[in-house]
């Protein structure tokens, strides 16, 4: 009984925090483009040469500022990685799940195919891509039996510290910093001097 609350505890966590991190990531999806807009027109207000900074500073900021570089391909991924991505730990949970929400199971006319469906799918991409707080969501929301709930736990706890890294990455950018600014100038013009001091090592 212990174990299975603290299994409710850490998937609440986990919820939680998977939330925050869609609200971060919508965000920037649009604070980035802002940003960008916004330390172009500070440079151009304050005649600065933005195009030779660029220039001077190209090996430095491919370096120690990756994200700042714009890819014409897309990254691949190591084969042995993306193996390791799709190795699963709870085959079992997700075949019971599988085998509950599969659409084909349902008589033909029932009003539960649509929803079935999505969840089939989603269990299968969460179960591919080794995301097992969402695996667990569904499972629970289903009430498919738990018999190893430590391991079940252990796999929430780091996907819990995961997300967690990736919430704390995202707000440690310039683009989170411009949107804390909430449009005060002060604040804003703040950033984009830290910007240029941070990645071009010109003081404004």
């Amino acid at each position: 009984m212990r174990k299975k609350l603290k299994f409710k505890k850490l998937l609440n966590e986990y919820r939680s925090l998977k939330f925050e991190l869609e609200f971060v990531e919508d965000v920037l999806g649009e604070y980035n483009l802002e940003f960008e807009k916004t330390y172009r027109r500070y440079c151009a207000a304050n005649n600065i040469n933005l195009g030779q900074l660029e220039k001077d500073n190209k090996n430095r900021i491919e370096k120690k500022f990756p994200n700042l570089v714009r890819r014409e391909e897309p990254v691949e991924i190591e084969e042995d990685q993306q193996i390791d991505n799709k190795q699963s730990k709870h085959k079992s949970i997700y075949r019971q799940l599988a085998k509950k929400l599969h659409p084909d199971s349902l008589p033909e006319g029932d009003e539960r195919y649509d929803e079935y469906k999505k969840a089939f799918q989603l269990a299968t991409q969460a179960h591919n891509d080794g995301a097992w707080g969402d695996l667990f969501d569904l499972v629970e929301h289903y009430d498919i039996d738990f018999r190893d709930y430590g391991t079940i736990c252990n796999s929430l706890v780091e996907d819990i510290d995961r997300i967690t890294l990736e919430i704390n990455n995202h707000k440690k950018t310039f683009s989170w910093a411009l949107y804390e600014c909430e449009q005060t100038e002060d604040c804003e013009e703040m950033v984009i001097k830290n910007f240029l001091m941070t990645v071009f090592r010109y003081r404004v």
